[in-house]
C-alpha cells in the first residue's frame, strides 16, 4: 500500500513537468503565429501608408482563425501612442519621419499549468507578448510633386 502511495504522489510529481511542456509549445506557438501575422500586417500598412483600421480587423480575423479561436475572444493590445493610425507618405530622401511605428500584443495566460497547487494566482500566471517594430511607408507623396 505504501509503494502505491508514492508511486501516486510521484504521479503527480512528473506530471508537472509534462504539462509544463506542453504550456510551453503552445506558449511558442502562440507567439510564431502572432509574430508572423503581424509582420504580414506590417507590410500591408507599408503599402497604404499607416495601419488602416481594416488591417486592423484582418489581423485579429487571421489571428484567430490560425489559433482555432473566435474573434470575440481575441483580446489584441494595440499600443496608440505607438503604432501609426495616420498616413505617412515616402519622401525622395529617407527621413524618420516616414517610419511606420506599430506595438501590438497578445495576451497569453497559463503560463506554469497546476498553477492553482503551487500558489500562483491567475493575474501572475499570464503575460503580454508584444511585437514591436518600423517599417518604411512606401506611399509616394503625389500632391507634393513637382
Amino acid at each position: 500500500m505504501k509503494s502505491y502511495i508514492v508511486g501516486l504522489a510521484m504521479f503527480f510529481v512528473l506530471m508537472f513537468f509534462i504539462t509544463q511542456f506542453v504550456a510551453n509549445e503552445k506558449s511558442h506557438y502562440v507567439r510564431s503565429v502572432f509574430s508572423n501575422t503581424v509582420y504580414q500586417s506590417a507590410q500591408q500598412a507599408r503599402q497604404l501608408g499607416y495601419f488602416h483600421p481594416d488591417i486592423i480587423t484582418a489581423l485579429q480575423s487571421n489571428v484567430a482563425e490560425k489559433l482555432n479561436m473566435n474573434v470575440g475572444e481575441l483580446d489584441l493590445v494595440i499600443d496608440p501612442s505607438t503604432t501609426t493610425t495616420t498616413v505617412k507618405y515616402r519622401d525622395v530622401n529617407f527621413s524618420e519621419s516616414e517610419l511606420i511605428h506599430y506595438k501590438i500584443g497578445i495576451p497569453i495566460t497559463n503560463i506554469v499549468p497546476m498553477a492553482k497547487y503551487l500558489g500562483i494566482s491567475q493575474d501572475s500566471n499570464r503575460y503580454v507578448f508584444y511585437v514591436e517594430g518600423d517599417v518604411s511607408s512606401e506611399k509616394l507623396n503625389v500632391a507634393a510633386s513637382p
